[in-house]
């Protein structure tokens, strides 16, 4: 039962991942390694990745420097995430629903199943 909670839930959040709004979105990254190569395949991904989150979030400030001399990588990022209470409250209910269906289920099938052995 636990793992069809866990499914429900898992559910509801993603139903409720499309209400929600970035605004303010600061990230910068400095990409690192042991060595030049490692770095420059930090900065790569990290560009791709810079380019997939600014084609969803407009007007965000995205920075991606490249560290050939051997030290760590570094990442700062700040913003604000918002989410309309009703769109909050409809995915709370669609959640509280599910649990309740999958409740009722798992007693239905104790209660069969104590019968049959007794």
């Amino acid at each position: 039962m636990r793992f069809a909670l866990l499914g429900s839930a898992l559910r509801a959040v993603k139903g409720m991942a499309r209400y929600v709004s970035v605004r303010d979105l600061r990230i910068h990254y400095t990409a690192g390694g042991p060595d030049p190569y490692a770095a420059a395949m930090a900065y790569g991904r990290a560009g791709a990745a810079m380019e997939a989150i600014a084609a969803h979030v407009p007007g965000a400030d995205l920075r991606v420097r490249a560290d050939l001399t051997g030290g760590p990588g570094e990442l700062a990022w700040e913003g604000c995430a918002a989410v309309r209470m009703g769109n909050l409250l409809e995915a709370g209910a669609a959640f509280g629903t599910d649990c309740l269906r999958q409740y009722f289920r798992y007693r239905r099938r104790r209660r069969a199943g104590g019968k049959k052995e007794g």
